[in-house]
């Protein structure tokens, strides 16, 4: 890492904070050299991106946590810090086992800025795999639902006259009075009771 060339405001002091900014460092160099297939726009530099996104995570965790004044660096907040560092490196990086490679470039082509890039959900960090999951979990509702066999109950529903109902029997009263029976048709969705 050529830390010479980098203006010293820009590099935390911290030793923690200085750890992750050269983790992100590593890997914005690494991945923007010849044949990577990342490249940086016009007037990038890498560590103003890296030190920026540490920025980022920071501020994003102060605002999170709200610490009181000089209580930073709690073992509450470092958990948060790492967590955050974590989450934001493992998506930039396309070798890592989240396996995001559009993330990387979208930063470098300024789609956002690297605050906004800490700040953003998981839905929003990697927008694909979130729609194929949802997917998956509405069609895989939508079949378990859809496709049951609803049995013809022994009550009557009394607004669509259909037999597709249950009930449930509940001791709502005392002892000695009869119970509740809590009905539900199946077709129209209607709710009624009767003792």
């Amino acid at each position: 890492m050529e830390n010479c060339e980098i203006e010293s405001s820009l590099i935390p002091k911290h030793p923690k904070r200085l750890k992750i900014y050269e983790k992100f460092y590593d890997l914005l160099n690494e991945n923007t050299q010849d044949g990577m297939g990342y490249t940086l726009r016009e007037g990038k530099d890498i560590s103003k991106i890296a030190a920026n996104i540490e920025r980022g995570i920071f501020n994003k965790c102060v605002v999170t946590y709200c610490p009181k004044k000089g209580e930073t660096w709690n073992d509450k907040f470092q958990r948060l810090y790492m967590s955050k560092a974590v989450s934001i490196y493992s998506n930039l990086n396309p070798q890592s086992y989240i396996n995001n490679p559009v993330l990387l470039s979208r930063l470098l082509n300024n789609e956002f800025d690297e605050f906004q890039l800490c700040a953003m959900t998981p839905q929003e960090l990697f927008p694909e795999r979130w729609e194929k999951a949802l997917r998956d979990y509405e069609d895989s509702m939508n079949f378990e639902y859809g496709k049951r066999e609803i049995q013809d109950g022994i009550l009557k529903c009394g607004k669509c006259h259909s037999y597709k109902t249950e009930y449930n029997e509940k001791q709502t009263r005392s002892a000695d009075e009869p119970t509740t029976k809590f009905c539900y048709c199946h077709n129209c969705g209607h709710r009624w009771r009767f003792c």
